[in-house]
């Protein structure tokens, strides 16, 4: 998990797909806490999530739209 944003750079980089974007925007849980929305964008796909940290936000979605990429199924991140 911890190479997953990386692993999709490369494959930008080689020119097997478009360039990975990331958006975030910080809310608050009905605790006052930090909840981040991510969103992590290829071409036309598109995938988000709500997160504790921005950090895990990122990898997180990265980790789905490199699965989806590649045709893999989501394993859990424990």
């Amino acid at each position: 998990m911890d190479r997953v944003i990386n692993q999709l750079q490369e494959f930008y980089q080689k020119g097997y797909i478009d360039q990975p974007s990331y958006d975030f925007s910080e809310a608050y849980d009905e605790n006052g806490n930090p909840v981040w929305y991510c969103e992590c964008s290829v071409g036309r796909k598109t995938w988000q999530g709500y997160h504790s940290s921005k950090k895990q936000g990122k990898k997180s979605v990265a980790y789905s739209m490199l699965c989806d990429i590649l045709g893999l199924e989501e394993e859990d991140e424990t």
